[in-house]
């Protein structure tokens, strides 16, 4: 558990799979416990087919829906989408203000022109400006979560799905 804020960092893939839905892989920072039923800031690849980037305020028990932002704790989402065994390397920075705020950004560097074993180049992800959970909560809906556990997981909800990770890193805000 962080005691405020961090980063986590990793390679995602949706990997072809015996169906193109019900599945989803995803960082997550900010986990209130230890369970999949605890709430947290998730970012992965939607449960679509084509897929979208999804950022998303909830429990990992729930997902990733690939839907516009504004339902179901969706927060933001791509505008690009992406076929079933692309490689994104995404960045999630959750940023604790001393008013309370949180400062969710996203980020994803590009693995044809900097692979990994080099030193990743951040660009903002198209239609995911930063986030901010606001210490009234009017902009998520609930009081932002200031601490907890970095990770990353897997959604599905039938079989034969796959979801790869690679590179997983996590950092605490100091």
């Amino acid at each position: 558990p962080m005691a405020k804020g961090g980063s986590v960092r990793g390679v995602l893939q949706r990997g072809v799979s015996g169906g193109p839905l019900g599945f989803a892989p995803f960082l997550f920072v900010g986990l209130q416990g230890p369970s999949v039923n605890d709430l947290g800031y998730l970012l992965g690849l939607g449960d679509g087919d084509p897929h979208h980037i999804v950022l998303r305020k909830g429990a990992l028990s729930g997902g990733l829906p690939d839907i516009p932002p504004g339902t179901q704790g969706v927060l933001r989402r791509s505008t690009g989408t992406f076929m079933p065994g692309t490689w994104l390397h995404l960045r999630l920075d959750m940023v604790v203000n001393l008013n309370g705020d949180v400062l969710l950004q996203v980020f994803q560097n590009n693995l044809t022109s900097n692979p990994l074993g080099g030193a990743p180049s951040w660009q903002a992800i198209p239609g995911m400006p930063e986030f901010i959970d606001d210490a009234l909560g009017i902009n998520s809906g609930s009081q932002p979560f200031t601490s907890g556990r970095a990770g990353f997981g897997f959604f599905t909800k039938d079989v034969t799905r796959r979801g790869f990770l690679d590179h997983v890193e996590a950092f605490r805000q100091l």
